[in-house]
């Protein structure tokens, strides 16, 4: 029986910070489910709860909260978000097997035709699941195309894999590179980082990231 690829997704939001002028971020999350059709039984995954925004740079927004404050983001600061738990609340062993992007707005207050390449490409996110590394990369890659999530451990490369009952642990982390420059000055967006998970299961896998 084909496979059928389980999505499901959150949302973080990334802001950038330049020039003494503040922006904020969102993180929130909404959880979908397509066309699941497996040999026997089923792939639901969950995520934990975000109330808050994951990190705010603009003191005087309502939304602002001084847990998840950094202050001024500069080139070359480095915001460490907050953790989300992945849980898998269906009787297959599932896999987190990619992550993408989606920018849902973009401000950019100075009318400038290179500020939203800039701020993607000088953008770094980087996934981790404990102390190893699942994705390190470029927004840019994120908008472009899926982007596979694995990592190394002890010279052997790992999938994130979630047993029924239990859930996995990611930590995002974004660094605006030293070599920003001033197209993306007061500069904020709102971005989406799409997580894919799927049965554990190489074609499952295959046809999602190959469709």
């Amino acid at each position: 029986m084909k496979h059928k690829v389980a999505l499901t997704f959150i949302a973080v939001m990334l802001v950038c910070m330049l020039a003494g002028m503040g922006t904020y971020a969102w993180f929130t999350s909404t959880t979908t489910s397509q066309d699941n059709v497996f040999e026997a039984g089923t792939v639901d995954l969950g995520i934990s709860e975000i109330p808050q925004p994951l990190f705010a740079t603009e003191y005087d927004d309502p939304n602002y909260d001084d847990e998840y404050g950094v202050g001024e983001w500069y080139p070359g600061l480095s915001v460490n978000g907050r953790s989300l738990r992945i849980v898998n609340n269906g009787t297959l062993t599932a896999r987190i097997c990619a992550v993408s992007a989606d920018m849902d707005t973009f401000v950019n207050p100075k009318n400038n035709p290179d500020a939203e390449n800039e701020f993607a490409d000088k953008m770094t996110i980087i996934i981790t699941k404990g102390d190893y590394v699942c994705f390190r990369g470029k927004l840019s890659e994120l908008l472009a195309a899926p982007q596979e999530l694995t990592y190394t451990k002890e010279g052997e490369t790992k999938s994130i894999k979630v047993s029924p009952g239990l859930e996995a642990e990611l930590d995002f982390e974004a660094i605006m590179s030293e070599k920003a420059g001033n197209a993306i000055q007061g500069v904020s967006a709102t971005v989406d980082l799409i997580l894919y998970g799927t049965q554990d299961d190489d074609a499952a896998v295959d046809e999602l990231l190959n469709p």
